[in-house]
């Protein structure tokens, strides 16, 4: 978060696999923003009408390859820590996701153990975390 916070204030670029470890070095770019606000209106969509039909149709189209979707993972649990009220609604994705095997069991479980071990310092940033 600080690298993006301070790529933020500099207008400038920061590597991606120094915020997620795991995903291939590349620029953060305005691509990402829209990608990560896509992920959120998945969110919002699903949580307004939850249709898993079109949830995959969404899936499919906002991350057509596995880094997308770890990525993706990222922020689906990132807003249910961020928003008490969209937390139930971004962890019935991730479950729906895994069962139609949209996004793999071993995905999620890499993405909440990196949450987890940085679990202190997320609960400061999100204090109602540990209610998600």
């Amino acid at each position: 978060e600080e690298h993006l916070r301070q790529a933020a204030e500099a207008n400038s670029v920061v590597e991606l696999s120094q915020v997620l470890p795991g995903l291939p070095p590349r620029k953060r770019t305005l691509t990402d923003d829209v990608f990560a606000e896509g992920v959120k209106k998945m969110v919002s969509y699903f949580r307004d009408e939850p249709s898993v039909e079109e949830l995959k149709k969404e899936w499919q189209a906002t991350c057509p390859n596995p880094q997308l979707q770890k990525h993706a993972l990222q922020i689906l649990l990132n807003v249910g820590f961020e928003n008490l009220r969209l937390s139930s609604t971004a962890a019935k994705i991730c479950g729906e996701l895994v069962a139609c095997g949209l996004a793999s069991m071993e995905d999620l479980q890499e993405v909440v153990t990196r949450m987890v071990q940085n679990f202190d310092d997320i609960v400061v940033d999100h204090p109602k975390l540990p209610s998600f």
